[in-house]
């Protein structure tokens, strides 16, 4: 049997007096945050720095998705403050976020200065614009895209390049390779998808649009006078249906469902060979 073995990864130094209110593990287990409470205020404990946080003051700790990274939200009398990656930025008048891609390899937050609102992604700042929604992150963390109001002008933002304007827009997504993009939009009087760059408009009230695991295909349903219709690559049009529903599937290729009168189908759509 093997001897075992401790291994000192964080030392936190208390006051005297202070309680212990609560603590987080962060940066995988690697690093301690503890929160005692003082007279007035909530003081946080993390990295040998210490955070002091007003007990009126709203104060949130986010970890990302692999418990590597982590970012503290906090105020001070009016103005807020983040914590991320060590480095605190602010005064800012709104935070939201801290966003997390989904492997750790990207951060992102939202916040408003001087009635203008700004995204800060991996420490570069986009902005500002009346309002920005909360950012989408590709799987592998090498892109990202969100979309922002000015006025009555909605545009989407991929990896810094902006489309647009728009009545509307759906927040974009990204394939599971990473390598596409797509989003659906009012504009003109019409709504459409954009694939990559590229728009394909006139569709009445078109979903959602998907993309399978490579980008090569994309597929969104619309309406065409009482029937629902399934676009799959602006190459092929199924339907009309009484409804169908589109989703991603485990292999990386879409799932049909659709319903005519009297029986409900599932197929697979999926690259010929």
């Amino acid at each position: 049997m093997k001897p075992v073995q401790l291994t000192k990864l964080d030392s936190i130094a208390l006051e005297s007096g202070h309680p212990v209110t609560d603590f987080s593990l962060l940066s995988g287990h690697n690093t301690l945050a503890v929160s005692t409470d003082d007279a007035h205020e909530i003081v946080y404990r993390i990295d040998g720095e210490r955070y002091s946080i007003s007990k009126e003051s709203e104060q949130c700790l986010f970890q990302s998705p692999g418990y590597t990274r982590y970012g503290l939200v906090f105020a001070k009398g009016m103005d807020m403050f983040i914590l991320l990656d060590g480095a605190v930025s602010g005064p800012y008048d709104m935070i939201n976020g801290p966003f997390f891609a989904p492997n750790d390899a990207c951060t992102a937050f939202i916040f408003r200065k001087d009635h203008q609102c700004y995204i800060s992604v991996e420490k570069q700042v986009f902005g500002g614009y009346d309002e920005i929604y909360a950012p989408r992150f590709s799987p592998d963390g090498t892109r990202f895209g969100f979309h922002f109001e000015n006025g009555d002008d909605k545009f989407v933002c991929i990896d810094g390049k902006v489309f647009g304007p728009y009545s509307f827009v759906y927040t974009p997504r990204f394939s599971r390779d990473s390598s596409a993009f797509c989003y659906g939009f009012d504009k003109d009087q019409t709504s459409g998808v954009c694939v990559n760059g590229e728009e394909y408009t006139g569709f009445e009230k078109p979903g959602e649009c998907l993309l399978n695991s490579s980008g090569d295909i994309f597929a969104f349903t619309f309406r065409r006078g009482n029937g629902i219709y399934v676009n799959i690559s602006s190459l092929t049009e199924l339907g009309p249906y009484k409804n169908a529903w589109l989703y991603n599937r485990p292999d990386g290729d879409l799932t049909l469902i659709h319903e005519e009168d009297g029986h409900i189908e599932l197929e697979k759509i999926s690259l010929g060979k």
